[in-house]
């Protein structure tokens, strides 16, 4: 667990030293910038976000050059299919309440799909590459963590913080498959997977998301199917089925393993079912082409009856702001990652994909991620789509890397 604490620091502290270190600057002060500074706060965090935006595709741009184009000419399916919804809500501005806010919105999406391009392609081995994935997930969520708590005036231990422990759902479902999954017996890699699952667990705990949770479950329920795990599959499917019949008992459960929530932050999630009655009422007035990427709940907003800056759900989110075209789109994008990590399950690295990206699609009835603005939870689940090309066309295994164990 401390070793892997060990690992990233000497990670950062080696790209700090590199030419890249302005990058991992200019990407940090935009997570800040999106995860801490509110979207009230004036035109000033508007500029940053922009700034920081335009900084991290000029970067990328200069360090390989022709990036951008990769995205069509050499990478696969899902990662065009991801690039094509984004391209078609920028379009979307033409006919949004919104313009300027659909747009900028869509490519800041495009431009983190071809960040993560680059930054889940520079190693020479699925491992590296793997290792790239898996501590830059876990130094977003602590970075995360650690300034949210640190800048809410009064450090607690337990908060309420979405985003991260929806992350964390997504790393623990992806270290549970693979560790599980694992046919060769290499200690490296399973002392960074169990590192990284035991960091995910606590953040997990630690966000008191109910909606991370059950995503997570839901997470590691599908890693046990791929892995074989029957008796774990059993158990947690087992455990879906109590919970759906004494529905009544989840708030006792949640409040009983959750310490950080009270009986009144639960019965606050109804107002989520309001606004959802707001925005299907809305979206069925434009079911085609929508209101304008991002813009169901600003228009659910300008109705007078709810304030809500987030749709809290990306399919109702997606229906509304992009109407049925951009929904398919969405859709055939999900099928086809799926489809295609599917087909390469016994590869490695793929089963952790199909769990983690099975967690995040769930996560998806919560939380708008991809429906609205960028996130922590929007680079760990375009990660997980980039990892279906990153993880192709490589070895496994470098010797000059990495200590094979037999």
């Amino acid at each position: 667990m401390w070793r892997t604490l060990k690992l990233l620091f000497h990670y950062v502290s080696a790209v700090m030293r590199s030419r890249y270190v302005w990058l991992l600057l200019i990407y940090a002060l935009w997570e800040y910038r999106v995860e801490n500074i509110p979207n009230d706060a004036g035109g000033f965090a508007r500029m940053l976000q922009v700034a920081c935006l335009m900084g991290m595709a000029a970067l990328v741009s200069v360090y390989n050059p022709g990036t951008f184009g990769r995205v069509w000419t050499r990478s696969n399916a899902p990662v065009r299919w991801a690039c094509a919804l984004y391209v078609y809500a920028t379009a979307s501005a033409l006919w949004s309440i919104m313009p300027f806010f659909s747009a900028f919105l869509a490519v800041q999406n495009i431009v983190l799909i071809v960040c993560l391009l680059w930054l889940l392609t520079r190693g020479n081995s699925f491992v590296s590459r793997e290792r790239t994935f898996l501590l830059f997930g876990l130094g977003v969520m602590l970075f995360d963590a650690v300034f949210t708590r640190v800048l809410g005036g009064g450090f607690q231990l337990f908060t309420h913080h979405l985003t991260v422990g929806s992350s964390a759902a997504m790393m623990l479902s992806y270290c549970t498959a693979e560790w599980w999954g694992m046919r060769r017996n290499d200690r490296r890699r399973k002392a960074l997977l169990k590192g990284c699952l035991v960091w995910s667990a606590v953040l997990l705990v630690l966000a008191t998301s109910s909606g991370a949770n059950a995503s997570a479950a839901f997470g590691v329920g599908v890693a046990a199917f791929l892995s074989g795990k029957v008796l774990i599959y059993l158990v947690l499917f087992v455990g879906a089925v109590f919970l759906f019949v004494f529905r009544e008992r989840l708030d006792e459960i949640i409040l009983l393993i959750m310490p950080g929530k009270t009986k009144e932050t639960l019965e606050s999630a109804t107002g989520r079912a309001a606004l959802w009655d707001i925005m299907l009422e809305l979206a069925a007035r434009k079911p085609w082409f929508g209101w304008g990427y991002a813009c169901i709940e600003r228009a659910a907003t300008l109705t007078g009856r709810i304030q809500s800056p987030d749709a809290h759900n990306n399919y109702l989110g997606l229906y509304g702001s992009l109407g049925y075209v951009g929904s398919a789109i969405a859709y055939l994008g999900f099928a086809s990652t799926l489809f295609h990590a599917w087909a390469r399950r016994l590869r490695p690295g793929y089963k952790g994909i199909i769990a983690a990206y099975c967690c995040a699609l769930l996560n998806g009835y919560t939380y708008g991620y991809m429906a609205g603005k960028a996130c922590n939870i929007t680079v760990m689940f375009f990660a997980l789509v980039v990892l279906t090309y990153a993880y192709a066309h490589v070895k496994v295994y470098d010797d000059t890397t990495v200590e094979r164990q037999d």
